[in-house]
Order: structure tokens, then C-alpha cells, then sequence
């Protein structure tokens, strides 16, 4: 997602959802003073995690707003997911950068800095053209105010099963071996990431929830 870089690419776009048995919080007015958690929702307990561990990233009063709006409900779609990224493409414009994005991430095009997931089109990315060295921190920021919070309970909702995991890069050796691409014995998860990059989708393999 944007600038944070991302250890494990292999991240399944397979919609889920936490359980309905919410956790209580004691200690939820010290790192949510604005309210931002809501009562209940399918989401609920994702978004208080969230909350909780970004709790030292500012939030200016626009932002607590816009983060009660998409949290009311306890659930996190899409659209709000998408919403905070513009959020932050605009503030990184509004900082005088020049922005390209926020864009879908490709897999295929071979990122190795952004989230890859099984459905291109559920990650997004902030991009700048020609970018200063002032770039990095100012996005930093503004994702910080704008996106960290609801893209952690986004990840949470597409984190994927082991089972999945496994489905996906059986799919992805698979078409490496297609495509003459020497494996490993056994092949290795590093070389599912490289078939990706080659322009293999093993997310087409997934059956739907």
C-alpha cells in the first residue's frame, strides 16, 4: 500500500470476516478518545485492533470525521478503503507533489514494494512522478491521518487461510512449470512470487468463497 513495505507478497483477495463475538476493551478511552470504535459490527473488534495500534498517528479533527463515517457501521468495504487512499493522494497533493494514483497494483508489472494480492484491483498504491526526497516522509504522514488505520482492518478482512495460501501457490508453480521456469525441489514460495511477476495469475485458480 502505499509506502510500507511488505514482507509477504502473497496476500489472498478472499473477502472474510471477524467473528460476531465482540472483545471488551477497559482501557479503550486512553487510545480511543475521539470514539472511533463503534459498538458493534462484523468488523468491529478488526477496527478496535487497528485503532489501538495506531493510536500515536495524528488525527486532525477532518480526519476523525471522515474515520467515524467509515467506521459507524463496524463494517469496512472497498470503497471505503478506496476513499482513504484518495484521502491520502489528495493530502500528499495538497503538500505539492505531484501524484500518480492512487493506482491499482499490478502484480504482473512486478512490484516488489507494494501489497500483491490475488485480485489486483483490491490493493491500491500512492505513487509520485519524479519524486523528491521530501516525497517519502509526506506520504508517510499523510497515509498516517488518512488510510493506516482503515487499510489495517482491510488487510485483516482479505488475510487469507492456509489452505488458500497453499491452493494459491500450487497455482503459481503450476504455471511456472507452463511457462519453462526452473523450480526448486520442492518449489519454494519466492519462485511462486517470481511465476507472478512473469505474468502468472494464480489467483484465477481460487475457488469463491
Amino acid at each position: 500500500m502505499g509506502l510500507r513495505r511488505v514482507t509477504l507478497l502473497i496476500i489472498l483477495v478472499v473477502g472474510c470476516s471477524a467473528g460476531s463475538n465482540s472483545v471488551s476493551f477497559p482501557d479503550i478511552d486512553e487510545w480511543d478518545p475521539h470514539g472511533l470504535v463503534p459498538a458493534v459490527g462484523p468488523h468491529r473488534d478488526l477496527i478496535a485492533d487497528s485503532v489501538r495500534s495506531n493510536a500515536e498517528l495524528p488525527l486532525p479533527e477532518e480526519s476523525v470525521a471522515f474515520h467515524m463515517e467509515v467506521f459507524s457501521d463496524g463494517l469496512v468495504e472497498f470503497s471505503e478503503y478506496e476513499a482513504a487512499m484518495f484521502a491520502a493522494t489528495e493530502c500528499a497533493r495538497d503538500m505539492g507533489h505531484e501524484i500518480v494514483g492512487p493506482l491499482v497494483s499490478d502484480p504482473a508489472e512486478g512490484w516488489g514494494t507494494i501489497e500483491v494480492g490475488t485480485n489486483p484491483s483490491q490493493y491500491l498504491m500512492v505513487l509520485a512522478r519524479d519524486p523528491s526526497p521530501q516525497f517519502g516522509e509526506d506520504a508517510e504522514l499523510c497515509q498516517g491521518i488518512w488510510a493506516w488505520r482503515i487499510e489495517n482492518v482491510w488487510q485483516a478482512i482479505l488475510e487469507p487461510t492456509e489452505q488458500e495460501i497453499q491452493l494459491w501457490l500450487e497455482a503459481a508453480w503450476s504455471c511456472a512449470e507452463q511457462r519453462g521456469l526452473q523450480l526448486s525441489d520442492p518449489p519454494t514460495e519466492e519462485e511462486a512470487v517470481d511465476a507472478v511477476a512473469f505474468g502468472c495469475r494464480p489467483w484465477d485458480d481460487l475457488p469463491a468463497r
